[in-house]
């Protein structure tokens, strides 16, 4: 897609529940999804760059989704600039 070719990843970084062939899983356990859950905690967490945020989140949502079975595997990732303070 041309728009997002010409997006600036180094002043942006992207993180997704998952790749593209995982499943979103529902965190019943806190009534949300299991990625905006693990989201949500990490900034009130104060993980203070991207790349912390995004270690507390990919390391609980695989955790979680492991415990799950493996059919529901879920690891997040990340496109852009991982080092950006939030």
């Amino acid at each position: 897609h041309p728009i997002l070719h010409s997006f600036p990843t180094r002043r942006s970084s992207d993180l997704s529940a998952g790749s593209g062939t995982q499943y979103s899983n529902k965190y019943d356990a806190k009534s949300n999804r299991l990625f905006s859950y693990f989201v949500m905690r990490g900034l009130l967490n104060n993980n203070i760059d991207t790349q912390r945020l995004y270690d507390y989140v990919k390391s609980n949502v695989q955790e979680k989704s492991y415990e799950m079975g493996a059919s529901y595997e879920q690891v997040p990732v990340y496109t852009g600039n991982i080092g950006l303070e939030l």
